[in-house]
């Protein structure tokens, strides 16, 4: 699974991480408080970037932050978006075959 912004020029970081037994965890380190949202994608196949179809739906496994989803596209990053003050925080993300 990787984790990661659509578009690589916004993202402040990429991460990658295994998945076992059905969960995965991705740890951002040296985040500074702020407005955030997190895109991940299942990488399936292990290319490295997220496959789509003719019409631009990905073909693997997606999920936001607040779970938010988005019409005809990806959800806005306000409706993805949350306050991070410093710290641990666990998101918890679920996967989306659209």
């Amino acid at each position: 699974m990787k984790c990661l912004a659509k578009s690589g020029d916004k993202a402040i970081a990429h991460v990658q991480a295994l998945i076992s037994h059905g969960r995965s965890a991705c740890e951002f380190p040296g985040v500074a408080p702020g407005r955030y949202a997190v895109s991940v994608f299942y990488d399936e196949n292990s290319n490295g970037k997220m496959d789509t179809n003719f019409m631009g739906m990905p073909r693997k496994g997606v999920g936001t932050s607040n779970n938010a989803r988005g019409h005809l596209g990806q959800p806005k990053f306000d409706d993805a978006a949350f306050q991070y003050s410093g710290g641990k925080l666990d998101l918890t993300i679920a996967i989306a075959y659209l």
